[in-house]
This record gives structure tokens, C-alpha cells and sequence, in this order.
């Protein structure tokens, strides 16, 4: 069953975080949409807040207008239902882009239609993904200015090194990580472009993250982290030099707990180690890797730029 949940309690209707006293109960409620699969992808309107766009490993593309009381399912023109990413438009929330398996899809009527885009891609294979998108996402800056990532983070595969980017709001695209940049095999799982005049952005791969402060022209590895798996990055909105990052945990058997969330304090140049409070259990070699905790799933609260939420993909955390 596909669900999504809403965390509630009992004492506010809307709490903030620091309404929320250390230790105080809160309670789960399933707000939809049913179905069968994993939802991979939750985003929301910019400008609506009462619009909820979620995708779905096998349903495709899952739509709410009432804050997630009901939903409706729009896959009109998709032929891959896998949704790996959902990008709205900052400038107009009627554009929506969708990364997914077999490549980006775009919409210009609000999600009630799809069309394919492959200019700038390679050309459709016929027994494998020629341009598989693992993360997309607009700039905050430029609406006109897109970027995704290529791979298959779930399935931790068919990397190909490279992230591409649009300013025709994804209607053609273009590589800007020339050979080389990127390890060739590397999986992009997470991109995202600071707000503000001193804009940066990060891409977060399983070889390492890399850093551009030039829209993409150029890309800077960072150096000194624990290890390369990074999967996904988190601005601050109320503070774009601060910004976070989650680790994928490659320990297993006797190794270290090595997963865990880094935090920058200098528009992500250098980054400490935060891991205090979250799970870290270490699985078997021969158990999947859900019985090893590893964070993944980070976003920052909108007015505080140190409360953070953060998913761990365990089954037993």
C-alpha cells in the first residue's frame, strides 16, 4: 500500500519544531494515495500549499489538491511509471518536470499531461536505459534553468557521470559535466542550487559530491568527507550557506557505523560530521542493505536552519 504520513499532535494543530517540547508524543495518520509499490518522490507547490505531487515506483505520477485528503492519478502521455524525481517550476508551478527511468518528462498543464523530451539525450536503447534520471530539480534562481542527474539510485546502477542542464525549462538539454568531471560510473541521486545572489550548487553521487559555484560551467570534488556514497543534499532556505548531506552506510558485519549527516557552514566548502541521536545499526553482509541504517531522505525547516528531519531506510530502525 502506498502512504504517506502526517506527523500530528495532540496539543497544536500546526506546531512549529520549537513549539514541540523534547519527548513529547506524536502521532501518525495515513493520508493516502493507496496503490501498490514505493512512493520515491514527494514534492510540493510553490505557490499552493495545498497541492501535493507524488511518484510512484509503479503508479506513476500521483496528484493532491486538497493537502493530501484525496488524490488522482495523471499519467496521460508517460510510458515509464517509475518516478524518481519531481521538479515544479518556481516561476510558473503549471511546469513540472519528472525524472524517472526511461528519462524527463514535462508538463505545461499542471500534471494533466506528459510529453517525452529527448532532446540532448542519447538515443532510446533498446535493452537498457540510455539516460536514466536519478534527480531533477529547477534552479530558484532562474526558472528557466533546470539540471538532472543521471543513474538509478535505487537499484545503485548504471551510473554514467554525468549531470545535464536546461534553460528552456527542460525542453532541451545539454551535458555540463564534460568527461572526466565525474567518475564515469558515478550515480547522481541529489542536486540542489542555493537561493541567492551567491547561488551555488551541489551534486551528491556515489563518488563523492561535487560543487559548482559557476551555474555548472566548472565543478569542484570536495575533499575530506568519510567516504564518496553521498545521497542526498539539503540548502538551508532561510540560510544558503548552511546546508546538509546524508551518507549512505557501507559498513556491514563488525565494520564502523560510517553513515550518518554532514553539515557546512560555508556554502558547502567544508563539512563536519553530525550523527549524535540517529540509529546506526550494521547489518550482515549477506542481509539487505535495509537492515543497515542509513540516513537518506534530509530536509531542512523552511525558517530554521538547524532543525533538520532526516529518513532512515532501515526496516528494523
Amino acid at each position: 500500500m502506498l502512504s504517506i504520513l502526517l506527523a500530528v499532535t495532540p496539543f497544536l494543530a500546526q506546531p512549529t519544531p520549537s513549539d514541540i517540547p523534547a519527548g513529547a508524543d506524536i502521532t501518525w495518520r495515513n493520508v493516502g494515495p493507496g496503490g501498490g509499490g514505493w512512493i520515491q518522490s514527494i514534492a510540493c507547490d510553490p505557490r499552493r500549499e495545498e497541492v501535493l505531487h507524488v511518484g510512484c515506483d509503479v503508479g506513476g505520477y500521483y496528484r493532491s489538491d486538497d493537502g493530501g485528503l484525496t488524490y488522482r492519478i495523471r499519467n496521460a502521455g508517460l510510458r515509464d511509471y517509475f518516478v524518481e524525481s519531481i521538479a515544479v517550476c518556481p516561476g510558473d508551478p503549471k511546469v513540472i518536470l519528472l525524472g524517472n527511468e526511461g528519462g524527463v518528462y514535462k508538463s505545461t498543464d499542471d500534471g494533466k499531461t506528459w510529453r517525452w523530451i529527448r532532446q540532448g539525450f542519447p538515443e532510446p536503447q533498446r535493452y537498457a536505459f540510455a539516460a536514466p534520471i536519478g534527480c531533477v530539480v529547477f534552479d530558484p534562481n532562474d526558472p528557466q534553468r533546470a539540471y538532472a542527474g543521471i543513474g538509478r539510485p535505487r537499484w545503485g546502477k548504471d551510473g554514467r557521470g554525468r549531470i545535464y542542464a536546461s534553460d528552456d525549462q527542460g525542453e532541451s538539454w545539454r551535458v555540463c559535466t564534460p568527461e572526466g568531471v565525474l567518475p564515469g560510473d558515478a550515480i547522481v541521486s541529489d542536486i540542489e542550487v542555493a537561493p541567492g545572489t551567491e547561488s551555488y550548487v551541489l551534486a551528491a553521487t556515489t563518488k563523492g559530491l561535487y560543487r559548482s559555484a559557476d551555474r555548472g560551467a566548472t565543478w569542484q570534488r570536495i575533499e575530506g568527507l568519510p567516504h564518496d556514497w553521498v545521497q542526498e543534499v539539503a540548502v538551508a532556505p532561510s540560510d544558503p550557506k548552511i546546508t546538509y548531506a546524508t551518507l549512505r552506510t557501507t559498513a556491514r558485519d563488525a565494520e564502523p557505523w560510517n553513515g550518518g549527516v554532514l553539515r557546512s557552514e560555508d556554502a558547502g566548502l567544508t563539512w563536519e560530521l553530525r550523527t549524535d541521536g540517529l540509529p546506526n545499526r550494521v547489518g550482515k553482509r549477506d542481509q539487505p542493505h535495509q537492515m543497515t541504517s542509513t540516513c537518506k531522505e534530509i530536509v531542512v525547516d523552511p525558517t530554521d536552519p538547524d532543525v533538520v528531519y532526516v529518513g532512515d531506510t532501515a526496516w528494523v530502525s
